[in-house]
């Protein structure tokens, strides 16, 4: 969730809404008397990235092309859109989209132009090659030169992306690094030409976590783990356009992990082995088994401890047919993110306080309003067992043996 002011947020929930204000800013100038309209910035859980934002401009004063005609090398120059809203008779904002300029198409008296994020660039740049392997496998700080997802991701990103620290958020990354940690989770890897962003997807998926670029150009990381925060409600009076979707294209209830390649092996073979995890309830319904192989010789579990927590928290996720709830909501919605936790109560689909989790959030500035798309996560976010966890396992304090 993005991170706001007190004021900010509860001006975003007031019934009568407070002025709504929008910024432009182009190479360090405020255009913000400039755009006609905003197109609508998505960011997908699946996509790592808000890849590109379209604006169309005024041009009847013929600004934006003697500018940018006259200096094509312009077209490189970064721009900012960002959402502000009133709050004590102070516009506060957000920052929605950061990229660089990257096309124009004029037409009569506007313009309409296209912002590429920069890190599209860094997603796609690739790690090793063919005859030249990246070693990810003798090199980590880890138990058997293993690494910790978060110091893998990290690494990738600055030895072969080019970021510096500016380019994370770093408390969100210490806390994602200890998620990781403290499950025991520990990859490694031998790269041969495979993208950053393929990477990154594969790390996302080996620890069930979230990986994205948020709108201020920063990369956020999140590990799929029970919350007992207070969730943001949307119900009835605050939603419209409600869709609801059912599928089993997702389902899993039966994976089994491979751990420990070894590439230097003659010839490479994986010397730890494998671990099978079961779901008897799932795999009893209906659809039967629905299996999955873990075996990938690109990235893999370091051992027996990491691969059984992937297998275990991907069945809790996995293990039921998905539950995808899609719904159009106001400005309290442009503080939310993918991974979000949110409570729905909606009488018609019979969801009372019930728990969802945020995979898409596409934004319209134009109209000030956000369309959410959530999966059903009550069947893991709500009665979890984790041994080691403050909350939900024997280090609670209040947790007693007997019952």
């Amino acid at each position: 969730m993005r991170t706001v002011t007190v004021g900010f947020q509860a001006a975003m929930i007031q019934p009568t809404q407070n002025a709504l204000y929008r910024r432009f800013i182009y190479g360090g100038t405020d255009y913000s008397a400039y755009p006609k309209t905003y197109g609508p910035i998505t960011l997908d859980a699946k996509q790592i990235i808000a890849g590109t934002a379209i604006m169309d401009l005024i041009n009847s004063d013929q600004s934006w092309s003697n500018m940018l005609l006259t200096t094509p090398t312009l077209l490189r120059q970064s721009g900012t859109i960002e959402l502000g809203i009133d709050v004590g008779g102070v516009p506060q904002y957000v920052t929605f989209f950061t990229g660089e300029l990257d096309g124009t198409h004029f037409i009569s008296d506007y313009v309409s132009c296209q912002f590429r994020n920069r890190m599209m660039t860094v997603l796609d740049e690739t790690v090793g090659s063919t005859g030249a392997a990246v070693d990810y496998f003798t090199t980590g700080p880890e138990a058997g030169n293993s690494y910790n997802p978060a110091d893998m991701a990290w690494s990738i990103l600055t030895t072969y992306g080019g970021l510096t620290a500016a380019d994370r958020d770093l408390a969100i990354w210490q806390a994602w690094w200890t998620d990781c940690n403290t499950m025991g989770l520990r990859l490694e890897g031998n790269f041969t030409g495979q993208t950053i962003r393929w990477i990154l997807r594969q790390i996302a998926w080996l620890s069930t976590s979230i990986i994205f670029v948020r709108g201020d150009d920063q990369f956020v990381f999140y590990r799929y783990v029970p919350s007992l925060a207070a969730f943001p409600v949307y119900n009835d009076n605050n939603t419209h356009l409600v869709e609801v979707k059912q599928t089993l294209d997702e389902l899993l209830n039966q994976i089994t992990c491979w751990y420990e390649w070894d590439p230097n092996a003659t010839p490479p073979a994986w010397i730890g082995g494998s671990t099978t995890v079961n779901d008897p309830i799932s795999q009893a319904q209906p659809w039967g088994i629905i299996a999955h192989t873990e075996d990938s010789t690109t990235l893999w579990h370091y051992d027996l401890a990491s691969a059984t927590e992937f297998c275990n928290r991907t069945l809790l996720r996995y293990a039921n047919p998905l539950e995808l709830c899609s719904f159009d909501t106001g400005l309290q919605g442009f503080i939310n993110e993918p991974g979000d936790l949110i409570a729905l109560t909606m009488n018609f689909f019979n969801y009372s306080s019930t728990i969802f989790e945020i995979r898409k959030v596409i934004f319209n500035l134009n109209l000030g309003k956000v369309r959410i798309e959530a999966v059903n996560a009550a069947s893991w976010t709500s009665g979890v067992f984790i041994l080691d966890h403050a909350v939900h396992g024997l280090l609670d304090q209040n947790y007693n043996p007997l019952y």
